[in-house]
């Protein structure tokens, strides 16, 4: 995850470490990274010079002429998703609007440096693998790069279709411009075919967080859910107590509906695995040659479910939109309504909502994922997989070391650019309602971490969450007990796959 304090220049000298926000969020300390070291006055995110001369870190890089040659990278586009599309990579000329500016003067410096031009090809179709395979198939070097989904990335892996990263020549991922959590998290067996740095934006807006409404906090004489943080109190069992209590059928039908009635929570199914893993739990880890192994099956994971689904069966004060999908033209719009009237006290979704709130009247707030207890000794959060990016390189490629030269250059340099234009202007200026949430923010970005069968879903092993909420079942043991061989006979075939490539 990108590592928050990167975007607070100062800081950086103070402390003599690095750290990147965007789609990085680890603890990683960086005091010496390469050779190359040089002192800049880097532009704040509005373009203006800073006031304060830093030490800005480059990557240890070749001089390299590249011919003008351009390098395409394949992204998600707008006619797959209006709300979730790739604004990261390329932007046409500057507009006045922070991201697009900010990938606009990366772009133009690392092209102006190495004589190259960056380009994109806007996917529109819902599975980006399989709109690419029979290019790949083909052989055709069309896409010098992948920014897909998570899921996409995983399809192409497991056919064998993507570069191993860490063997591609002027990349390194131990830079902090890179997400070392995520690099540990997704790699099998050593081998890492799709990573997340400063170069993405929408990992960041996939990761997720609860929405509160302020306006109902006082309204119902609830406390702020910020003072629970403060006094390590942000629990499942306080987060359902106070959903709880907001939930109310305000027509006095007797029946709970979407639009007249009042909810404590609004979200998803995929809820279920996102509060299982704010709880520390994963199905999968790994061992000490970082081979997976399936795990989800203990006391602690037993309990944590219960908790969880205490909340996501609760059918008079949680409202999901999936159980309304085609009875409305979009389900989760619906669900952001009844949060935007103050028909909602706790809405549970990705970073992106900020954009997607802009609209709303009453004020509201943002804090992590609630730990299963106080005795929990962190928060944790992760990101929906259909939705984050992640940069790959498909094995068509033929100017490797090249595309390796500009995929690190460009992630280096957003270290300086699109992170902070994304964290401190996009975020905190521009959508964030009160101070609290900048806070929330640092804390949210730097507990990510990545469970691999949340993408893999080895023998439906992940599956199971969803399932359990669809049926309202809350049978956690059993049900997972019923998949567990064929998860683990799926590793298995993984993890000999894997191996079988470079």
């Amino acid at each position: 995850m990108k590592k928050i304090i990167a975007i607070i220049f100062i800081c950086l000298m103070i402390i003599g470490t690095l750290y990147s926000c965007s789609s990085q969020s680890g603890g990683n300390s960086t005091t010496t990274v390469g050779d190359n070291l040089q002192t800049d006055t880097p532009s704040n995110p509005d373009g203006s010079a800073s006031q304060t001369e830093t030490t800005k870190i480059t990557p240890n890089l070749p001089e390299k002429d590249l011919g003008g040659k351009t390098f395409t990278f394949y992204v998600m586009g707008k006619e797959r998703n209006v709300n979730n599309y790739s604004t990261e990579i390329y932007a046409e000329a500057e507009n006045g609007d922070v991201i697009n500016d900010a990938v606009y003067k990366r772009n133009q410096t690392v092209e102006d440096k190495y004589n190259f031009t960056v380009a994109e090809y806007p996917e529109k179709n819902a599975s980006l693998a399989d709109a690419v395979k029979k290019t790949l198939l083909a052989g055709d070097d069309v896409y010098q790069v992948f920014m897909m989904n998570l899921m996409d990335s995983v399809n192409l892996a497991n056919q064998g279709f993507l570069n191993n990263l860490k063997n591609v020549e002027n990349m390194d991922l131990s830079n902090p411009w890179w997400d070392a959590k995520s690099d540990d998290g997704f790699s099998i067996c050593n081998k890492l075919y799709f990573a997340v740095g400063d170069i993405n934006i929408m990992d960041n807006n996939a990761t997720w967080a609860v929405f509160f409404n302020k306006k109902l906090i006082s309204d119902l004489g609830l406390q702020m859910p910020y003072d629970y943080i403060q006094n390590n109190g942000w629990t499942l069992d306080q987060y359902y107590e106070m959903s709880s209590a907001a939930a109310k059928d305000l027509n006095g039908d007797g029946v709970m509906d979407p639009d007249n009635d009042r909810w404590g929570t609004v979200g998803e199914y995929l809820n279920t695995s996102m509060l299982f893993t704010a709880s520390g739990e994963r199905v999968t880890q790994k061992d000490n040659t970082d081979t997976p192994y399936i795990q989800a099956m203990n006391d602690r994971a037993a309990s944590v479910m219960d908790k969880v689904l205490n909340i996501q069966l609760d059918k008079n004060s949680t409202l999901h939109a999936n159980e309304y999908s085609g009875k409305y033209a979009n389900a989760y719009d619906m669900i952001r309504t009844a949060f935007k009237q103050d028909r909602a006290l706790f809405y549970i979704a990705g970073l992106l909502s900020y954009t997607l709130l802009r609209d709303m009247e009453s004020p509201f707030g943002m804090v992590p994922m609630p730990k299963c207890d106080s005795s929990q000794d962190s928060y944790y959060t992760t990101y929906n997989p259909n939705n984050a990016s992640a940069l790959s390189i498909p094995v068509t490629n033929q100017e490797l070391s090249d595309t390796g030269l500009i995929v690190e250059a460009l992630a280096a340099e957003s270290m300086y650019t699109l992170t902070p234009a994304y964290y401190n202007v996009a975020l905190q200026r521009k959508y964030m309602r009160d101070d609290e949430s900048s806070a929330m923010l640092d804390i949210i970005l730097s507990s990510r971490m990545f469970d691999l069968d949340s993408v893999y879903d080895w023998g439906g092993s992940y599956s199971v969450f969803n399932q359990l909420t669809q049926t309202k079942s809350r049978d956690f043991t059993s049900a997972f007990a019923k998949v567990q061989d064929k998860a683990e006979a799926a590793v298995t075939k993984s993890v000999d796959t894997i191996n079988s490539f470079k």
